[in-house]
C-alpha cells in the first residue's frame, strides 16, 4: 500500500478552476479554511516573477 501520493498530484490532472479561482467570492470560498495565503502558479518562472515583484 502506498501512503504517499503527493508526488501524482500534478495541475496537468486538475482544472485550472480548482487552483485559480475566477473572482473574489470564489477565492474567499476556495481559502477560508487556510491559515497562510497560497498561490499556485503552472510553471517555477511565473513563481519566481511573482515572488521577485
Amino acid at each position: 500500500m502506498q501512503f504517499d501520493l503527493s508526488s501524482k498530484i500534478t495541475l496537468e490532472r486538475l482544472p485550472e478552476r480548482y487552483y485559480r479561482p475566477t473572482d473574489a467570492i470564489e477565492t474567499i470560498r476556495q481559502t477560508r479554511y487556510e491559515k497562510l495565503r497560497t498561490d499556485i502558479y503552472k510553471t517555477e518562472g511565473d513563481a519566481a516573477r511573482a515572488i521577485a515583484e
